[in-house]
């Protein structure tokens, strides 16, 4: 296990209890025990950004590690501005299931026109 410092302050990022509930499941896959969620923002096509989540079983001297509702985070420090104040959940609506954010920078400084959501 990674001994990476852990910031003590309040997270960036709140976690729903969907969410929390359905990370744990995946963090402790039967075929793999994962240490942590990895957040990053990503470039996608024109001006938009995207999420990328990962479980990883360490994280980069990039990333920041914070303890949220008994799940370790990595969130690449590029990634921060555009998750802080913001929470993961997770949905599940007729054909569609995932992680989604809610109030992040991403989409509210977007605006590229594409229909991304926006």
């Amino acid at each position: 296990m990674d001994h990476h410092k852990q910031h003590t302050a309040e997270p960036p990022v709140k976690i729903s209890s969907r969410a929390r509930k359905e990370l744990i499941k995946l963090l402790n896959n039967e075929n793999k025990e994962f240490s942590y969620l990895r957040i990053d923002v990503r470039a996608g096509n024109g001006h938009s950004l995207s999420y990328a989540l990962g479980l990883v079983d360490r994280v980069s001297d990039k990333d920041s590690v914070y303890h949220v509702d008994g799940i370790d985070i990595a969130i690449a420090q590029s990634a921060l501005s555009f998750v802080r104040g913001s929470e993961l959940d997770y949905r599940r609506e007729q054909d569609q299931e995932g992680f989604v954010f809610s109030q992040s920078a991403v989409h509210q400084g977007c605006g590229c026109g594409d229909g991304c959501g926006c």
